[in-house]
């Protein structure tokens, strides 16, 4: 956090090829999500709930204060994407409250056992989904506050649906090619006789 922070600047250093500065968010999410498995999904849902409610608030802190130092550009998440600044940081533990938040064992057995059986299905709908989201964000004109939660229902549902037509028409394109091998057999065989 204190590289993003801008107490330590990584830009510019390279690690097998990449920017070290867009590499340490997403290993610094991982290790984050793995420690929250191991220390706090297992503990009383009140006390779960509690760490979830205490990530939002800090993370809502973190999001306001940028917003006072740097203005509105703030809200472009797309912009400090890549490489990865503090507002896109905020944004994306709010993220991680929802899901410490909601985590309970029939969402986890249900929901997101599906999405880690179809990731990449996910992930291509994810980012299809970001851009339409960002495409839709323009034609929305109410206060931050509102438009965030909006945005983010938007973007959730354009995901899921983006995602199960991916793996529908991975699963029709496996049966086609499954059928066109089989028939192309047996016109061999036919043609061989």
């Amino acid at each position: 956090m204190l590289a993003f922070g801008g107490v330590l600047n990584f830009a510019g250093y390279r690690f097998l090829g990449v920017d070290l500065q867009m590499l340490l968010f997403p290993v610094a999410s991982y290790l984050f999500g793995y420690w929250c498995q191991q220390h706090i999904i297992p503990v009383e849902i009140h006390r779960r709930r509690k760490f979830a409610v205490l990530l939002a608030f800090v993370a809502f802190i973190v999001f306001r204060l940028c917003y006072l130092c740097e203005g509105s550009s703030v809200y472009n998440l797309q912009i400090n994407k890549f490489p990865t600044k503090l507002p896109y940081i905020a944004a994306s533990c709010l993220s991680m409250a929802a899901i410490i938040f909601f985590a309970s064992d029939t969402l986890r057995n249900r929901f997101f056992e599906h999405i880690g059986r179809n990731a990449i299905f996910y992930y291509a709908g994810q980012g299809v989904s970001t851009s339409c989201s960002h495409l839709i964000s323009p034609y929305i004109r109410l206060e931050w506050g509102i438009k965030l939660p909006i945005m983010f229902a938007i973007n959730l549902a354009l995901a899921i649906i983006f995602s199960e037509a991916l793996r529908l028409l991975d699963k029709a394109l496996i049966v086609m090619v499954r059928d066109s091998r089989f028939w192309l057999h047996k016109t061999v065989q036919h043609l061989m006789k």
